[in-house]
């Protein structure tokens, strides 16, 4: 259930952050209609803008954290998703969340 929630939460951040980086980008090229580009006002755009930047970087770090603590991923693998988390930033968190291995819950018998 996490999962999927987590996974609807990345699906909305990124589908919003693009079309906030598109309407940011072209708000002052003409061949956009106007109508459009003037419902949102640009403190409001770059508001929403800072806030799904801010949630992405939130995101990626906690990737890298949750990388470093997990014990239960080692060696080359362990590299290999380092290398995924920093170069594909936010979708590079979103894969590790969802196909990397999770630790082991249990904890360890002591005799």
């Amino acid at each position: 259930m996490k999962r999927i929630a987590f996974l609807l939460i990345a699906i909305f951040l990124l589908i919003s952050g693009s079309a906030l980086v598109y309407y940011y980008v072209h708000w002052s090229d003409q061949s956009i209609s106007r109508d459009i580009l003037t419902a949102i006002p640009p403190i409001t755009a770059a508001m929403l803008f800072l806030t799904l930047a801010m949630a992405s970087f939130a995101l990626w770090l906690g990737a890298l954290i949750h990388l470093l603590k997990n014990n239960s991923i080692l060696g080359t693998d362990r590299i290999l998703w380092l290398l995924v988390i920093i170069f594909l930033y936010t979708l590079g968190a979103v894969l590790y969340f969802l196909i990397a291995p999770r630790p082991s819950l249990r904890r360890p018998i002591r005799l």
